[in-house]
């Protein structure tokens, strides 16, 4: 086309790639005009024409000179008034996004509340139904040791298999020892060696009570405790070995107290959900240990208030916990269970260190307890099922390597408690057959055995040794003879525990009657 006159026409270029009028622009040697920072772009991740596919480098591009051209002002900005009306858009265009944003955060504020009333609302009927299921299975339990039965796996119904989640307690018993460490056992010999060379430089107190002094013990007190309802009533007694105005008592109102003869309530101890079988003090420190039907012992620790609380739980057995003791060292306890099952605790670190399983099908363990040297354990085993007299026994464990070396045979009925003398000669068993026989730990045989009449629920020796407390429908004491010299018949219930003060100066006795009573010189 001819130019006339000078006139140059008014030529407009477009970006090949934007297709928009290029402030830089640059042709390459496709003969395509590029926005010259978008053709840079493209030949940085590929060497070709974004156009014709043919290779392109920067080499290849050539700058085009051109006037620069202002863009023209928007016409709503070209004067106040247009200004403004802009302005306001922008404001309304703000608060109807704010508002929007406030809607939607209503909104997730209302899910989220519904979901966390949910999920507490899931939670609380996980928790009643893993509760139901355990008390299902204890009671599944109970049947199968009282009918005798066969275990039967549970995770089979029909032939079809089903997942069944286990308790916390059945999932770790595999992982716990059935042996004592070497560690443990070097540690137990110690103490043991210790204990018995102290003993034999041992002598009679001269403030021992004589025989004659015990027989005329009457009722010095006598205390109202455990009294919560429906269920009432004391299930067991300890007096403290070094504060012995203390006892600790067990109570079928699921609780444990802490009393003392000048002070009376010192501290109740709140944590189990069922009867409390068991509630003992720690030898040396200011603890205690309690166990319950409900398949827990309790670890209890006093700060200078005398305020307990839980510091540890056991949560091994599978079905109630019937008793504990301390080793002489006071550095472990011990646990025995109606599952045919007992384990030791270490105190310092909470862990469970030992764990041994009764071999016999239907035996659980009523009561435990620990030689005074610590060396041997003592057991009394409770059978559920078709009566056979040899099956309740007294089994005598060995702790160096944690097995059955004595079997104490005699008794008819379940055996309810023992009690080593301090001297660590003999053995004093009860049973709810009536009787409580003496055994010889030298010998391994009974040389004695004690017709109460009624069942026997509670033994034990006075620190000599020389006297022996046995309760059952009332209150016996035996002299080192093996005669009766003292008979009480002051409570209304079956005594359910017994304990001697120091140098047998006063006796303390539990009953089902909900009372507690302190025996002395008047």
């Amino acid at each position: 086309r001819r130019v006339h006159g000078g006139y140059k026409p008014n030529l407009t270029m477009f970006c090949a790639i934007s297709g928009q009028v290029p402030q830089n622009p640059v042709v390459s040697k496709t003969g395509h005009i590029f926005e010259k920072s978008l053709i840079l772009k493209h030949l940085e991740t590929e060497n070709t024409c974004p156009i014709t596919k043919s290779p392109l480098t920067q080499d290849d591009l050539v700058e085009i000179k051109t006037s620069h051209i202002a863009k023209p002002r928007v016409s709503t900005a070209s004067s106040i008034p247009g200004l403004l009306a802009s302005f306001q858009d922008e404001w309304d265009a703000t608060m109807l996004e704010t508002f929007t944003l406030k809607q939607h955060l209503d909104t997730v504020r209302q899910e989220l509340s519904h979901a966390l009333y949910q999920h507490d609302a899931a939670s609380r009927v996980i928790a009643r139904l893993i509760k139901e299921r355990d008390q299902a299975r204890q009671a599944l339990a109970s049947l199968r040791r009282q009918y005798n039965l066969p275990e039967v796996d549970v995770s089979q119904s029909n032939g079809d298999s089903m997942d069944v989640d286990q308790p916390s307690s059945a999932r770790s018993q595999s992982s716990v020892p059935s042996k004592l460490s070497k560690e443990v056992v070097v540690e137990f010999s110690d103490t043991a060696k210790q204990l018995s060379g102290q003993r034999r430089n041992r002598v009679i107190s001269p403030s021992l009570a004589t025989p004659e002094a015990i027989s005329a013990y009457s009722v010095l007190s006598s205390h109202n405790i455990h009294k919560s309802q429906p269920r009432a009533g004391i299930t067991s007694l300890q007096v403290h070995n070094r504060h012995s105005s203390r006892v600790i008592t067990g109570g079928a109102d699921n609780q444990a107290i802490i009393f003392s003869r000048e002070g009376g309530v010192l501290a109740t101890l709140s944590g189990h959900s069922d009867i409390v079988t068991s509630a003992i003090f720690h030898p040396t420190q200011a603890a205690a240990v309690t166990t319950s039907m409900d398949g827990r012992a309790l670890f209890w620790n006093s700060n200078e208030s005398n305020d307990y609380s839980v510091a540890y739980e056991v949560k091994l057995h599978t079905d109630g916990v019937s008793g504990a003791s301390f080793h002489p060292s006071g550095k472990y306890f011990t646990t025995a269970s109606l599952d045919g099952t007992w384990a030791l605790h270490d105190v310092t670190t909470s862990k469970t260190i030992c764990h041994v399983a009764e071999k016999q099908a239907g035996a659980g363990y009523r009561c435990v307890e620990f030689h005074p040297d610590g060396l041997i354990l003592g057991t009394g085993t409770m059978v559920v099922g078709p009566e056979d007299n040899k099956e309740n026994k007294v089994r005598i464990w060995d702790m160096k390597n944690s097995t059955n070396v004595a079997n104490f045979e005699g008794h008819k009925l379940p055996i309810t408690n023992i009690s080593f003398s301090e001297n660590g000669y003999y053995l004093a068993t009860g049973s709810e057959d009536g009787t409580v026989r003496l055994w010889d730990l030298r010998k391994l045989k009974n040389f004695n055995t004690l017709e109460i009449g009624s069942p026997v629920s509670s033994v034990s020796f006075d620190y000599s040794g020389h006297y022996l407390a046995v309760g059952s429908s009332d209150l016996r004491v035996f002299s080192k003879t093996w005669d009766c010299i003292l008979t009480q018949k002051v409570h209304t219930g079956d005594v359910t525990g017994v304990g001697f003060g120091p140098d047998a100066n006063f006796i303390a006795t539990t009953s089902m009657d909900q009372s507690l009573k302190f025996y002395g010189r008047s």
